[in-house]
């Protein structure tokens, strides 16, 4: 077993390509450095050239995709859907995160925790993969949950917000965008920026796309978040009763897998 596992380390971890993240003050890094070095000495190396994931990686090795239910002794339920917006290559605007703001604090906000009785209701949108999620936390529903979130293009198409609204989403989304971090969420940020490639100048461009966000924005935001209703995938965990009922609304080839979470 001692074998198995060393071999498995050393496929794994390899100086080849070792990203090291370190946060420290100008007194704690050059003294921690020389534990550094050695520790990255002692890893193997490969000397010669191997295939990467991504040179050989075909999206014909994903597993399909299904809805999924995972049952457990709950009478809430945690109810997400999610699903890609923009291909790879898409330019993604700062205005992405100041719709989906909107979406969390006022759209959900109302519709899954005040009316729906669930204790939380989030929308996440990834600027880097493109992707969009919906959440809900200690939730009584499901299937009406889900239409809501299907409903959400509709909300942001069908009610255009006023200067007043967008200012104060650009406010709250610039908030964010500058809250205090930690050293150690500083190293973090600064890694990310280094593996992705993110200049000063992208940066820049982001925030210029959050403090020039108008109503077209939120229009836009609606036009892709189509596809998220549509085609979009669903992960449940929840209890049985709930999902039963959901899968007696829900099409033919569009049910809920269900099983249990354990």
């Amino acid at each position: 077993m001692f074998k198995r596992l060393t071999t498995m380390r050393d496929k794994i971890v390899k100086q080849n390509g070792m990203v090291v993240n370190l946060s420290g003050d100008e007194k704690v890094l050059p003294a921690v450095m020389p534990a550094v070095d050695t520790f990255v000495g002692s890893m193997k190396k490969d000397e010669a050239v191997t295939k990467t994931l991504h040179d050989t990686f075909s999206e014909s090795m994903f597993l399909p995709m299904e809805n999924e239910g995972f049952t457990v002794p709950s009478q809430v339920n945690y109810v997400v859907k999610g699903g890609p917006m923009y291909k790879p290559g898409d330019k993604v605007s700062g205005a992405t995160s100041v719709v989906t703001r909107s979406l969390s604090l006022q759209y959900l906000w109302d519709n899954v925790r005040v009316m729906g009785g669930a204790y939380g209701g989030f929308a996440r949108f990834s600027d880097t993969s493109g992707r969009m999620v919906f959440m809900s936390y200690r939730d009584p529903n499901l299937q009406k949950t889900l239409d809501i979130y299907d409903k959400a293009p509709e909300a942001l198409l069908d009610h255009s917000p006023s200067k007043e609204d967008i200012l104060q989403d650009i406010i709250g989304t610039v908030a964010d965008l500058d809250k205090p971090m930690a050293p150690d969420s500083k190293g973090y940020a600064s890694m990310v920026e280094f593996l992705s490639g993110e200049s000063a100048a992208d940066r820049q461009a982001y925030r210029d796309g959050v403090l020039n966000s108008s109503a077209q924005d939120y229009a836009d935001f609606g036009e892709r978040l189509k596809k998220v209703s549509k085609d979009g995938s669903i992960c449940v965990v929840g209890s049985d009763a709930a999902m039963e009922e959901a899968n007696k609304e829900r099409p033919e080839g569009d049910k809920l897998k269900v099983g249990p979470a354990f």
